[in-house]
C-alpha cells in the first residue's frame, strides 16, 4: 500500500515475498480459527501450542511481536497482531475474511509441500476420534460446504481418501478421514 495513504504512524513490517510452507501454514491458522478484521488479526484456540505457534509463525514472518497469548472466559487462547500493514497484507488472499473462508486461490494452485502445509493448519482444528484407544478417524467440521469440498479435493490429489457429510442445517459441513487413510 502506498505509504502516504497510510497515517503517519504505522509501523511497515515485513511481507513475505513468496508462498512457502510457513505462509502456506500461516494461511491454514488463519482460515481455521482468525479473524481478520480492519485493525489486525486475532487468533484463538483452546490449545495453547496453536496460539504459540501462530505467534512464531507472525514473527519469522513479518519480523512482528505479538503479545503473549491470554486465556478468556470461554477457556479459549487469544492472540492479536494489531497492525494494518499485515492486515492488508493478509487480505491479498482470498479465502480468509470472517463470513467467507475457503482454500486461497494460491493454495489450491501452489506445490503439493504448500498445500500440506496449508492444510496443518486447517486441521488444527479437526478433532482425532479414538475407538479403543486407538484412532478410529479424524474430522474437520467447518461452516460451508467450499472449503470442506476443496479439502477433500486436496486430500485425494495426495491420495487420501475421505467422506463429506452435512452435518446439521446451519450449514456445518464435516470431512471425515478414516482408517489407514488416518497414518
Amino acid at each position: 500500500q502506498d505509504k502516504n495513504q497510510l497515517n503517519v504512524r504505522t509501523v511497515h513490517y515485513n511481507r513475505p515475498k513468496i508462498l512457502d510452507e510457513k505462509l502456506s501454514l500461516f494461511l491454514g491458522l488463519v482460515v481455521a480459527d482468525g479473524t481478520v478484521f480492519n485493525g489486525g488479526i486475532r487468533y484463538s484456540k483452546k490449545h495453547k501450542e496453536c496460539t504459540d505457534l501462530f505467534v512464531k509463525l507472525t514473527g519469522e514472518l513479518f519480523n512482528y511481536k505479538c503479545k503473549e497469548p491470554v486465556l478468556t472466559k470461554d477457556g479459549a487462547w487469544s492472540v492479536d497482531i494489531s497492525s494494518r500493514d499485515i492486515v492488508e497484507f493478509v487480505r491479498k488472499f482470498d479465502g480468509v475474511y470472517p463470513n467467507n473462508k475457503f482454500i486461497p486461490s494460491v493454495i489450491m494452485n501452489s506445490t503439493i509441500t504448500n498445500q500440506r502445509a496449508f492444510l496443518k493448519g486447517l486441521f488444527e482444528d479437526g478433532t482425532v476420534n479414538l475407538k479403543k484407544e486407538t484412532v478410529d478417524h479424524v474430522e474437520l467440521s467447518l461452516k460451508g460446504e467450499k472449503i470442506i469440498r476443496q479439502t477433500q479435493m486436496l486430500l485425494l490429489n495426495m491420495g487420501i481418501i475421505s467422506s463429506v457429510k452435512l452435518y446439521d442445517t446451519r450449514d456445518i459441513w464435516s470431512l471425515y478421514i478414516y482408517g489407514s487413510e488416518v497414518y
